[in-house]
């Protein structure tokens, strides 16, 4: 039953706990939903309660660019990276895979998703490239040193785009853990919503790896990007 804290029935004293224990009520509840999303988001991950999850998108998602929030300065071109997707998508060899070992949202644990492989021609580097395609989730990711650099595009929720670091972006087969971040409504400006809302899960990186990941991957899309000429000469595109 809804409490109406400017009700006259109750005195003034009265009505300004009931909106701060309203208020806290509303917070808590948020955590708690936020608590077990992550207990099921993260499956076998190590997971150690309240440290997993960060609070405020100001303090993480701080770089604006593009109409998107990321983790830091953002790495790779967004055009280039669709012309990769296109080109994997299209020649890439393709099989039925599962999100299992990936970080994704609660929406795609289960479904089955698209994968598709392609090694690019080895007169420009040969770079390796995954996408994963299902209804509630599509990344695509950079092989580098038996790690997968994964991008999570446009399917991966409301604040999941093309680009690192943001929601859901990740490095498979690495000790990279994942943290569910929750911003503050208040502070980010959701009118009404004053409480805690989900972000999505973010990669727990340091500075230094964010570079040095962030780095690799961009000029892992640029190779590939500039590796289209060479694939349109080898009458390997239209």
């Amino acid at each position: 039953m809804a409490i109406n804290t400017r009700s006259s029935l109750y005195p003034r004293s009265l009505r300004r706990r009931l909106t701060v224990l309203l208020s806290a009520l509303s917070l808590v509840s948020a955590a708690a939903y936020a608590d077990a999303q992550l207990q099921g988001a993260v499956g076998d991950a190590a997971y150690s309660g309240d440290s997993q999850i960060v609070y405020g998108t100001r303090n993480y998602l701080k770089v604006t660019s593009g109409g998107q929030r990321y983790m830091s300065e953002p790495y790779g071109e967004t055009e280039a990276i669709g012309e990769v997707v296109a080109i994997v998508k299209r020649f890439g060899t393709v099989t039925r895979t599962s999100a299992r070992g990936l970080r994704v949202p609660d929406a795609a644990r289960r479904e089955t998703l698209m994968r598709y492989d392609l090694t690019y021609p080895a007169s420009c580097g040969a770079p390796v490239f995954s996408y994963y395609e299902g209804a509630d989730f599509n990344a695509i990711g950079y092989h580098y040193h038996g790690k997968m650099i994964l991008d999570a595009l446009n399917k991966a929720g409301p604040f999941s785009a093309p680009r690192l670091w943001g929601p859901y972006d990740q490095v498979v087969n690495a000790q990279v853990s994942m943290r569910l971040l929750i911003g503050n409504g208040e502070d980010d400006g959701q009118g009404f919503l004053r409480a805690g809302y989900q972000v999505g899960l973010i990669p727990d990186l340091t500075p230094a790896q964010q570079t040095q990941y962030g780095k690799a991957y961009s000029a892992g899309i640029q190779l590939a990007a500039h590796c289209r000429a060479s694939m349109a000469q080898a009458s390997l595109l239209p």
